[in-house]
C-alpha cells in the first residue's frame, strides 16, 4: 500500500493482506493523522511507544492495533498490525 504519506512495511504485508474490511478504515485513520501536527495525535488515539524510533500505536475499532513509525517529513509507515483480542490472550495472568 502506498497512499500519499502512508505506506506499509513489508513485514506487515501478511497482516495487511489478511484484512479486507478494515483496510479503508486504517488508511483513513492514518491519512488523518498525517495531516495533523504530531502534538495533536494523542487526541486522535495515537500513542507514542518509542520516542527514539518515532514509533506509535493506534487502536482501530473493533479489535486491531496498528503500530506505525513517522519520519521527520511526516511520512507514516505501518510497521505491524495486531489483533487486540489475541494480544489479550497472550498476556500473563495477574
Amino acid at each position: 500500500m502506498s497512499h500519499d504519506r502512508v505506506t506499509i512495511h513489508r513485514r506487515a504485508t501478511i497482516a495487511w493482506d489478511a484484512l479486507r474490511s478494515q483496510r479503508k478504515q486504517i488508511q483513513a485513520a492514518l491519512r488523518s493523522l498525517a495531516a495533523l501536527p504530531r502534538e495533536r495525535w494523542p487526541e486522535h488515539g495515537a500513542h507514542l511507544l518509542n520516542p527514539e524510533e518515532s514509533l506509535y500505536r493506534l487502536h482501530i475499532p473493533p479489535e486491531y492495533m496498528v503500530v506505525f513509525s513517522a519520519t521527520d517529513s511526516g511520512h507514516l509507515v505501518i510497521e505491524d498490525i495486531m489483533n487486540e483480542r489475541v494480544l489479550e490472550q497472550l498476556r500473563p495472568a495477574k
